[in-house]
């Protein structure tokens, strides 16, 4: 087990596989009453709903992920959101450690997390 692990409880693990499942299902529900209305490429709609229900995996898993791994300069989760939570609480410089949570280059940065989030909903935006 990775040692950043032991700030957190062994809860939050779970609350964090929860909150990635019920937030990619709320997504794709709203998606699929888009595609149900007409709105879709195709007649059936099934290939947007695949492709969403792939991005929105991936948007979670690189939000939540309780993952840990060495990076070369210490621990660091590979979920974004609980990367900055961690640095914070770990590094003495907040400004660095916030600056490193946005850009970082080996894994997924907030910056690229935000933008896939803008991405997607500027594309409901767009279908309604």
């Amino acid at each position: 087990m990775a040692p950043c692990f032991n700030f957190l409880p062994g809860e939050f693990i779970p609350v964090t596989v929860f909150l990635q499942l019920f937030g990619t299902g709320l997504i794709l529900l709203y998606f699929d009453e888009i595609l149900s209305k007409g709105y879709g490429f195709f007649n059936s709609g099934i290939i947007p709903v695949l492709i969403l229900a792939h991005r929105c995996r991936s948007i979670f898993w690189d939000a939540l992920s309780p993952v840990a791994q060495d990076v070369g300069r210490g621990w660091e989760f590979h979920g974004t959101i609980l990367n900055l939570f961690h640095l914070l609480w770990t590094w003495a410089d907040k400004e660095l450690a916030v600056y490193e949570a946005f850009f970082r280059r080996s894994q997924p940065s907030l910056l690229k997390m935000f933008l896939s989030i803008s991405i997607l909903l500027l594309i409901f935006y767009l279908k309604g």
